[in-house]
């Protein structure tokens, strides 16, 4: 893991924690969000069918 992607999820879960104005719990071995699957779809994205920007392993 790199400095920055440690720094960037910092701040994804910052704005994640403001916006749905609570806190959550964030596990770091697996980078999910425990107990709020609202909240965990936000760290993902869902992509439309046969549109060219989806990754290949998604």
């Amino acid at each position: 893991m790199t400095a920055e992607h440690l720094a960037a999820g910092l701040v994804h879960l910052a704005n994640l924690a403001a916006r749905g104005g609570r806190t959550r719990r964030f596990d770091p071995q697996t980078e999910q969000i425990e107990g709020d699957p609202q909240a965990a779809a936000l760290l993902g994205r869902k992509y439309r069918e046969g549109h060219w920007a989806v990754p290949k392993d998604v």
